[in-house]
């Protein structure tokens, strides 16, 4: 469970993160769950993409 915690962070923070900046563009309507899905998988791709270049430390053996 421990190993999954990071990714439902991801996915969470992703969602909030990519309704907010559908709320923020009132420009473009998107559909809701269209942006929902969209932010999640970003907030995904942010988080690996983060880990890889260094910017988010992995957790280190307890």
């Amino acid at each position: 469970m421990e190993a999954l915690l990071p990714f439902i962070v991801q996915l969470i923070a992703g969602a909030i993160g990519g309704n907010a900046a559908c709320a923020a563009l009132k420009q473009h309507a998107i559909n809701v769950v269209a942006r929902t899905i969209a932010g999640a998988i970003g907030g995904v791709g942010g988080g690996i993409l983060s880990t890889l270049a260094g910017l988010v430390m992995a957790r280190a053996h307890r």
